[in-house]
C-alpha cells in the first residue's frame, strides 16, 4: 500500500520533468522523482523490518518509537513529494525537512536477519546522513533564491544519482 502512495506522488513529479517552465526545474523535479522512488522503496523495508524485528526483539518500547518516527516520516515525504508535484520548491524542502526529522529521531537501527536485531544508532553516528541532508536543504533553498539554479539543481542530481550508484553497485 505504501508503495502505491509514493507510485502516484512519483507520477506527479514524472510529469514535472517534462512540464517544468525552467531547465533547472526540470532538473530538480527529476532528482526528487528519483528520490521519491527510492524513499517508497525504503518505507517498505523499514515497514517490512519493524514487523519483522517486533517479532524476534524484547526492545518493544525502542521498536514502537521507531515505528512513530518512520509513520510520521512517511507522511511528511509523501506530503512533501506530493506538494512538489505542483509546488515544486516548496514541496522539496519539505522532502528534505522529512529527511533530517527522521534522522534526528531515529535513534536505533534495525538488522532482521542479524543476530542483535536492534542496535541503538545515536547522534554521532547520524551525524554524517544529517550533514547531507542539511547540505542538500542548503542547495534547494538556493536554488529558490535563484542562486545559479541550474548549476545547483544539476549537482543535487548528482547526488541523487552517486547516492544510488553507491548504494546499489553490483558487487562483483
Amino acid at each position: 500500500m505504501v508503495v502505491l502512495l509514493f507510485f502516484a506522488a512519483s507520477l506527479g513529479l514524472a510529469w514535472s520533468v517534462f512540464f517544468e517552465n525552467t531547465w533547472s526545474e526540470k532538473v530538480l523535479a527529476f532528482a526528487f522523482f528519483l528520490m521519491s522512488l527510492e524513499q517508497a522503496r525504503m518505507a517498505k523495508i523499514d515497514l517490512d523490518n519493524i514487523r519483522i524485528v517486533k517479532e524476534k526483539s524484547q526492545e518493544l518500547e525502542k521498536i514502537n518509537s521507531f515505528f512513530v518516527v518512520t509513520i510520521i516520516t512517511i507522511v511528511i515525504e509523501l506530503s512533501g513529494f506530493y506538494l512538489a508535484s505542483f509546488f515544486l520548491y516548496r514541496g522539496a524542502i519539505i522532502v528534505l525537512i522529512s529527511f533530517i526529522f527522521f534522522n534526528v529521531f531515529a535513534k536505533i537501527k534495525l538488522h532482521p536477519t542479524e543476530e542483535t536485531v536492534v542496535e541503538d544508532w545515536g547522534i554521532f553516528q547520524r551525524l554524517p546522513i544529517l550533514i547531507a541532508d542539511s547540505l542538500a536543504l542548503v542547495l534547494v533553498t538556493l536554488v529558490i533564491f535563484n542562486f545559479f539554479p541550474l548549476v545547483i539543481s544539476s549537482i543535487l542530481l548528482g547526488i541523487v544519482v552517486i547516492y544510488g550508484i553507491i548504494k546499489y553497485r553490483i558487487h562483483v
